[in-house]
């Protein structure tokens, strides 16, 4: 099939190393083909990439200071063989960044057209981020992959990352909190918030991996789901038979007290949207939602003007909504608010979503907001963990 040509070149320089427009279309090509059916590290190390570890100025001291650790440079990160990760990388301030490894250069935004050109390319490096980053959280959160659902209307199986000693018939009994992610609508795979910053800004900000972490600190198990598995127009019905074969497909629930497991809620975009209406259909998953963070998320409080129990929970103090700065601002040029400061909400807003407690993200990116929000997102969980005794922390 002829390659997608998705390239303006009065805007964008050619590729590295491409001296024509003709050299530029067959390096696409040998790109493409080369890694067709290869998957993971194997296939971005073909495609000339691959992630490495930045430390911080904390972990990457001056050379001249006696006292700093022994830290190599820009340390290729690959997955680790022992168990434990090492205290330096899980710093949130060291990066996993992307490289181009023919010409030693980390993938910025600045500078990403030059190194993966727009269209099929784009896409087919994005596949292979996306698949690197799921090995990171898989090793890091001991998760494993599993199949939900198989039918013959789909070609796509429906999968979800949970944690390895998962059994579905015994999640109901477990007294363990899990942490569930649901991702927004897009190409994003499970625990992926961004395929551009995967790119240009690196794993941890563009991934549920350092949610992960700390779900991992309290002694919580995870589950991350795909709602964009079966294409835009099956997202719905995706995350919903998601969220039933994962939570509420045993009848064992319904004889279960209202707190066990219960599970701590990460909705970003319109997954916010897709949890209320499946809580609309399928209630009984609702007394074990311990606290739920939204971040932008699509949600109409009206949905719920027949379910008061509903309603009420969305705005009560389990429920919070995270904003980003350019949501209904001006195009998002107007200075970052302050992390976790209180939004305002006019009549419109509170209209559409209630009177949940409603805070800044601290950021313009709608993809970035888990990570500036990071530690208002915890918090809330903690006040809901610390309430249930369910957590342990560290």
């Amino acid at each position: 099939p002829a390659v997608k040509a998705c390239r303006n070149f009065e805007r964008h320089p050619l590729l590295w190393g491409c001296t024509t427009v003709e050299e530029e279309s067959a390096e696409v090509a040998r790109v493409l083909q080369s890694i067709k059916h290869r998957h993971g590290r194997e296939g971005l190390h073909t495609a000339g990439f691959e992630y490495r570890l930045e430390a911080c100025s904390l972990h990457h001291p001056p050379a001249d200071n006696e006292d700093a650790c022994d830290i190599v440079e820009e340390k290729k990160f690959a997955l680790q063989e022992e168990e434990d990760i090492t205290e330096r990388e899980r710093c949130e301030k060291c990066c996993t960044r992307l490289h181009h490894t023919a010409s030693n250069t980390r993938i910025e935004d600045a500078n990403r057209s030059l190194f993966i050109a727009d269209g099929d390319m784009y896409d087919e490096i994005c596949r292979l981020c996306q698949e690197v980053a799921q090995e990171f959280m898989q090793k890091e959160a001991n998760l494993k992959w599993i199949t939900l659902c198989e039918d013959d209307a789909h070609d796509v199986p429906l999968r979800a990352l949970v944690h390895r000693d998962y059994r579905k018939e015994e999640e109901a009994k477990s007294q363990q909190p899990t942490l569930l992610i649901a991702t927004g609508n897009g190409k994003v795979c499970a625990g992926i918030f961004s395929r551009k910053h995967l790119l240009t800004s690196g794993i941890e900000p563009s991934t549920a991996l350092p949610m992960l972490r700390e779900a991992k600190k309290r002694g919580m198990r995870s589950a991350l789901i795909t709602p964009n598995a079966r294409g835009k127009y099956y997202t719905m019905n995706t995350f919903q038979k998601s969220l039933s074969a994962l939570f509420t497909s045993s009848s064992i629930i319904q004889q279960q007290p209202r707190k066990q497991n219960p599970i701590y809620v990460v909705a970003h975009s319109a997954s916010g949207g897709y949890l209320t209406r499946h809580l609309l259909t399928s209630p009984q998953l609702l007394p074990r939602i311990q606290a739920i963070a939204f971040t932008d998320s699509t949600h109409n409080i009206q949905w719920t003007k027949h379910n008061p129990t509903l309603q009420s929970k969305l705005q009560d103090s389990l429920s919070l909504y995270l904003r980003s700065n350019d949501v209904r601002s001006l195009g998002g040029k107007e200075p970052p608010k302050q992390t976790g400061s209180k939004a305002d909400t006019d009549s419109f807003w509170r209209h559409r979503f209630g009177s949940i407690r409603t805070l800044w993200a601290g950021t313009n990116d709608h993809s970035l907001m888990h990570w500036s929000a990071h530690d208002v997102i915890w918090g809330h969980f903690d006040r809901h963990c610390a309430s249930s005794s369910r957590c342990k922390h560290q």
